[in-house]
């Protein structure tokens, strides 16, 4: 069941980026954002992108891990660079919490019901369905964060860290879960301790110091969006929609909420609405640790630990029957569905044509691919 289930939806996934594409359904924000910044960066011409009137892209995001990117472009430069490695780095997330749930689930079953949970999320659905944004591709690292102490390769732990942070500057909350998460379970009340707090200075630095330095004195754009104390209730909704995409699995160890909610950060400070919604792109990091939290909390009823058993039988019936149905009627966003609406229409692909054959008669010297 497992195997077809993976086949079902990562066929799905990748048949949706083509779909997409050929509906002409990708936007400039932000997928061509993006990727107009990589083909600059591939052509010598910086870390700018026209979408924001030649503006260093320094003051939009910090996003140095792009320039990996460059390469790919000169050879072809497509948005479709982009949309397969986020596809690819979504499969490899499976691995990696597989590896992860050893150390803490001995019954095979719950280790596949992690991996069941990641492939038909509604929050991580949500995430490809929408633009590309280069935080998704950092995925898989934070798993590597957790998987790499707990296999004690404590430098690779450090640098892989560091090379997050060059993602996008809301990896900074990274370090601040992964320091409580070291802090509260693994006992390392020191390091967790310099963890958060290295997490808080990155942040810092980059936000106030690199990024206007990079750009030339312009502040980092995303400044006037601060304002954690609006849009308290639509916040609380969003948190509440992310982990019933778990069935509130996390909640059998209410601990895990400590090293949860630092990854909601950029939506916690953020005035503007779209940030405090899942039909955007700001669940991925969130629902990633989350993932963590759920392998611990599923530890915790294995081991049959916690506040759950202390519960009479009618009411242990009741939360489990809460959390079935959490999992199976909200996380019911599958790939076919969204394939079926963004179907190319016969319009559609006679637009691409004409794109490409528009982009061979323009001026050479202005800057179009």
């Amino acid at each position: 069941f497992f195997l077809i289930l993976l086949v079902f939806q990562g066929l799905g996934w990748l048949i949706h980026i083509f779909t997409k594409y050929f509906s002409v359904a990708y936007a400039i924000y932000d997928t061509g954002a993006f990727a107009h910044l990589i083909f600059n960066i591939s052509s010598g011409g910086g870390f700018y992108h026209d979408v924001l009137s030649q503006t260093s892209a320094w003051a939009d995001h910090f996003t140095p891990n792009l320039a990996l990117f460059a390469p790919l472009f000169w050879l072809k430069p497509s948005i479709l660079w982009l949309l397969f490695a986020r596809w690819i780095t979504y499969l490899v997330c499976l691995p990696i919490l597989w590896e992860i749930s050893k150390f803490y689930l001995q019954d095979k079953k719950w280790r596949y019901l992690i991996l069941f949970l990641w492939l038909i999320n509604y929050a991580m659905s949500k995430v490809l369905i929408h633009e590309f944004q280069i935080s998704n591709l950092a995925l898989p690292f934070i798993l590597l964060a957790f998987y790499l102490y707990l296999k004690k390769h404590y430098i690779l732990f450090v640098l892989n860290l560091l090379w997050l942070l060059g993602f996008k500057e809301n990896m900074a909350l990274v370090w601040l879960s992964v320091g409580v998460w070291l802090f509260l379970f693994q006992k390392e009340r020191k390091l967790g301790i310099l963890i958060t707090s290295g997490g808080v200075i990155a942040g810092i630095i980059i936000v106030y110091v690199l990024t206007p330095y990079l750009s030339g004195g312009i502040p980092n754009l995303q400044l006037d969006r601060l304002g954690p104390f609006e849009l308290l209730p639509q916040k609380a909704e969003f948190i509440f929609l992310v982990l019933l995409s778990v069935g509130f699995l996390p909640l059998l160890n209410p601990r895990t909420l400590l090293f949860i909610l630092p990854a909601f950060g950029t939506s916690l400070l953020s005035n503007k609405p779209a940030m405090s919604t899942i039909n955007h792109h700001y669940q991925d990091l969130p629902t990633i640790i989350i993932f963590i939290a759920v392998i611990i909390a599923l530890s915790t009823w294995e081991k049959k630990q916690g506040w759950f058993f202390s519960l009479p039988l009618g009411l242990q019936k009741i939360s489990i029957t809460i959390m079935l149905s959490g999992i199976i009627l909200y996380n019911n966003h599958y790939p076919a569905r969204i394939i079926r609406q963004q179907w190319p229409t016969s319009a559609d692909l006679e637009t691409l044509p004409e794109i490409h054959r528009f982009k061979k008669e323009m001026n050479p010297q202005r800057v179009l691919w």
